[in-house]
């Protein structure tokens, strides 16, 4: 997917545009993938609602940002970001000709970042985050540096990324809260009523696993076997090919789990545990859940916590989880729970039973959301220099 989406390119984009009314300004947001795009969206909807004669080109990086949002109906045009050489990036800023890049947290492509500094087309990094130990910041990370030192403007998330950036001379940065906490406050309102979740959890609440590995399943199972767990349970794997959930089903009691995709509303519900068998309704689960064990912190890393935490979800999760703000501030508020073992995960479960700890910690994940609202709004009116009525026009290379 990743080649074939490239093929022809040039042709595909230019087509695309000449079947555009013209635009007053076209302004252009890079995602690496899906996750980015999340963290970009309310901004890019923002530009759209309050300059709606603006011209969105939206571009991915990777097939799974790509193919889940090709038809995303607020971008006037979406693409694959071309392979990052100096002729393609002469051709694709040529093609689009933007008024405005806007590179979400991580991409850095030197051939495209040189061009747009030798057109003198602003680039603004958004959501951006830094460590000490990344290249920019090391001695022979100087080509990383020259492509930061090219960059317009940088919004980081916390404290440490800014003053890391001014002790490296990049005096061009400030502090606002992540976007993505604005996209996740907003879906607590648009989550549906789901008959079938409705029925499965009876009126109880039922704890959400949200994207699990199977670590995080074997050690629910385990707990489960013991009796630990009471509760009802809907989990909502990482993966959901055929092979993988027959996994899953092979560690859980016999007769105490089903598919979300096999169950009858209004039949006998003796079972304890569903699972999400499809794409696209965890966010939906969580209107259902009392608290949340996120996947993926016994691999590479842990996976959403900001979404149930909106959702006022204490939240759980492994100890994978060091690269992620939010998840050590959540810890720190009481919002969040970390454990190694299932010993550790059946205390966590131990205190959570207990209606007034489930209460203060689903309180203070909830008022962490909403303490850090508005970084999309900051973002915007700094933008506004940029989108507005005498925005210049692109300089073309010589």
């Amino acid at each position: 997917s990743w080649i074939a989406g490239r093929k022809n390119w040039q042709k595909n984009l230019g087509d695309k545009i000449a079947l555009l009314p013209p635009a007053s300004r076209t302004v252009w947001m890079h995602c690496a993938s899906l996750g980015e795009f999340e963290q970009g969206r309310n901004l890019l909807e923002l530009i759209k609602r309050r300059q709606p004669e603006t011209r969105i080109v939206l571009t991915f990086y990777s097939p799974s940002g790509y193919e889940m949002r090709k038809n995303y109906p607020l971008a006037d045009i979406v693409s694959y970001l071309p392979l990052d050489t100096p002729s393609n990036s002469r051709e694709f800023l040529g093609i689009i000709k933007p008024q405005l890049a806007i590179f979400i947290k991580y991409e850095f492509w030197y051939n495209i970042i040189a061009g747009l500094s030798r057109r003198k087309i602003p680039l603004v990094l958004v959501s951006a985050t830094f460590r000490k130990d990344q290249i920019f910041f090391k001695w022979y990370g100087g080509l990383f540096r020259d492509m930061l030192s090219r960059v317009s403007y940088i919004f980081v998330q916390d404290q440490n990324s800014e003053h890391l950036l001014v002790r490296y001379g990049f005096g061009n940065a400030e502090i606002a809260s992540d976007t993505r906490i604005d996209r996740v406050a907003e879906i607590t309102y648009e989550a549906k009523s789901n008959p079938v979740l409705e029925d499965f959890c009876a009126g109880q609440k039922a704890v959400i696993g949200g994207s699990l590995y199977e670590a995080e399943c074997q050690m629910l199972a385990e707990i489960m076997l013991k009796g630990g767990v009471p509760d009802k349970i809907i989990i909502a794997p990482h993966i959901i090919d055929e092979e993988y959930v027959n996994r899953l089903f092979q560690l859980f009691p016999e007769g105490s789990i089903i598919r979300y995709s096999q169950y009858d509303t209004g039949q006998n519900n003796d079972y304890q545990l569903l699972i999400m068998d499809n794409m696209g309704l965890l966010s939906t689960a969580y209107k259902y859940g009392k608290w949340a064990l996120i996947g993926g912190g016994f691999g590479k890393s842990i996976h959403n916590t900001l979404e149930p935490a909106a959702f006022g979800l204490p939240v759980v999760f492994g100890p994978n989880y060091h690269k992620f703000k939010e998840a050590h501030e959540l810890l720190a508020s009481g919002g969040a729970y970390t454990f190694k073992s299932s010993g550790d995960l059946n205390q966590i479960i131990v205190q959570l039973n207990d209606p007034h700890t489930l209460e203060i910690s689903g309180q203070a994940s909830s008022g962490y959301i909403q303490q850090r609202k508005g970084g999309t709004e900051q973002v915007y009116q700094f933008l506004l220099r940029y989108i507005a009525e005498n925005a210049k026009t692109s300089v073309n290379e010589s």
